[in-house]
């Protein structure tokens, strides 16, 4: 089998057989591996696709501790940016009503309490101040559109936890996806993309990461949830990871935990050998490596970015593609085999993001 590999001179290519460095998704002491799942805006919107996320948490948890990776509510993402507009345009805010109406549809049809909503009723009172004080200076700078997006994931996030402990998942704890996850500062960047497409270098810390948990949750729960798409720049500034953040978010994450492996549930079964909207004899691909799924990524297969797969990769961790509203067995399994590796220095990950 062909591996990948970091050569002596920095460059990415594909080489032999090698052994592995370490152990990838082996626990910290006696304590259980990590999981990490990632949930998109359609899994997190229904109450259909909650009672899947709440079944998988279930199904996890006596084995492996688990991390829910989650995305903004379907559509919200886009409503933020259109409060933008309204803002400097001195509209009235219905898309700010959109989303408040949207949360509060999904707190009821699920069951919550009313307080349950009290985290995203302040969020939305503080998104209410930043989007009145745009109607006076009418302008929309980077770094207050990546603020005013992020709200997305922070409410998202927020109703989770609520939702999770409904379900009598007690130990659900929320954590700051910025805390954990910081852009490269980067010379000369312009603020678009310092801001709206800022890149994470993929990293593996786990007795870092075991200790900021307990720090910024007073114990070591077995359930935490925390927003994709989100980091935060060496300012402390919030940023964002451009497209297919959150599922780059999810696989930086896994690295970071040293997981035992990444889920990305989705609303297809994986990838296929074909579209099967196009062609009838598409079939499912159970397993392939890492190489193979990032040139299939690359070459339009828009299940995945290809951006997701290299932080996970680099630190030997298997992914998972599954369907959120079909979670049977079938899913598409992205192996890392006898990949090499390797500590990759900053430069060289720079590099190679300039290069896709």
């Amino acid at each position: 089998h062909d591996g990948f590999f970091l050569s002596r001179s920095g460059a990415f290519g594909w080489g032999g057989r090698t052994a592995l460095a370490s152990f990838v998704g082996m626990p910290t002491g006696s304590r259980k591996p990590w999981v990490v799942c990632k949930f998109g805006g359609t899994s997190v919107t229904y109450v259909k696709s909650w009672m899947q996320i709440v079944a998988r948490v279930k199904e996890l948890l006596p084995s492996h501790r688990v991390v829910l990776v989650l995305s903004a509510l379907s559509q919200v993402t886009n409503r933020l940016e259109r409060c933008l507009e309204e803002a400097i345009s001195g509209e009235e805010l219905a898309s700010l009503q959109w989303i408040e109406e949207t949360h509060r549809r999904l707190a009821k049809e699920v069951g919550l309490p009313k307080e349950a909503l009290k985290g995203v009723l302040q969020m939305l009172e503080e998104l209410d101040q930043l989007l009145h004080g745009l109607t006076l200076i009418k302008e929309v700078s980077p770094r207050l559109r990546a603020r005013v997006c992020a709200f997305g994931e922070r409410m998202s996030t927020s109703l989770a936890v609520e939702i999770l402990k409904h379900h009598g998942l007690a130990s659900a704890s929320l954590l700051d996806s910025k805390k954990f996850l910081q852009a490269e500062p980067g010379l000369g960047i312009a603020d678009e993309d310092k801001f709206l497409n800022a890149s994470v270098i993929p990293r593996s810390a786990p007795g870092e990461t075991e200790a900021l948990i307990e720090e910024r949750t007073g114990g070591q729960p077995d359930l935490v949830v925390m927003q994709g798409f989100v980091a935060s720049s060496a300012k402390g500034d919030t940023c964002l990871l451009g497209r297919g953040g959150s599922d780059t978010s999810a696989s930086l994450i896994a690295a970071l935990f040293a997981a035992h492996h990444l889920e990305i549930w989705t609303d297809v079964y994986g990838m296929f050998t074909g579209d099967p909207r196009i062609l009838p004899d598409a079939r499912l691909i159970k397993q392939i490596g890492s190489r193979q799924a990032e040139e299939l990524a690359t070459c339009g297969a828009k299940v995945l970015h290809p951006r997701c797969i290299m932080p996970a990769a680099m630190h030997g961790i298997p992914i998972e593609i599954r369907n959120t509203m079909d979670p049977r067995p079938e899913y598409t399994k992205i192996t890392v085999d006898e990949y090499l590796l390797m500590a990759v220095s900053d430069s060289t990950y720079r590099k190679s993001l300039a290069a896709q």
